[in-house]
């Protein structure tokens, strides 16, 4: 009966806690979902069917082939929302569950903070998310598809102008 008992106390503690611990968790889906409907908040939502349809006009570049991998987007931009809503944002992305999610770039340059979170499966990336706050902008961007970590290299690489002046 003492075995009993101490089996149901240690199980219901565990649970408590995993509980409790997610609770504190906050899911991408609770943050677009409640910060889209924030005033003055842009928010774009690019389902499959229109990716589908915009990648019937790309090009045939390397960024274009980028493109065609891409399944979906979503991108939430609350620049010109009021600072309340601001650091609300803040407040729930600090407590985002990572849940499958890797960190694959954290950056902080002068209060403007940038966070990088892959979900991946072997080396192909299946979403991604990139969170930048600041002090006068918030933005949370989702990137669904099947791409390769060299893929997300290369455009960063051809976008990003090299500290001699080359690109």
């Amino acid at each position: 009966m003492k075995r009993l008992i101490l089996i149901l106390v240690i199980a219901l503690t565990a649970g408590s806690a995993s509980f409790a611990a997610s609770a504190n968790n906050e899911s991408l889906e609770d943050i677009f979902s409640e910060f889209s409907e924030a005033k003055n908040a842009e928010y774009v939502n690019v389902n499959p069917f229109m990716m589908w349809l915009g990648k019937q006009f790309v090009g045939s570049d390397k960024d274009a082939q980028i493109v065609k991998k891409i399944k979906s987007v979503r991108v939430l931009d609350l620049e010109d929302c009021n600072s309340a809503v601001k650091s609300k944002f803040k407040n729930r992305v600090s407590n985002l569950a990572l849940n499958g999610y890797e960190e694959m770039v954290r950056t902080n340059d002068n209060g403007e903070k940038v966070l990088v979170l892959a979900k991946m499966k072997k080396d192909v990336i299946h979403r991604m998310v990139i969170v930048c706050v600041s002090s006068d902008d918030c933005a949370l961007v989702e990137v669904n598809g099947k791409f390769k970590m060299s893929d997300v290299t290369g455009v960063v690489n051809s976008q990003t102008p090299k500290h001699d002046g080359r690109r």
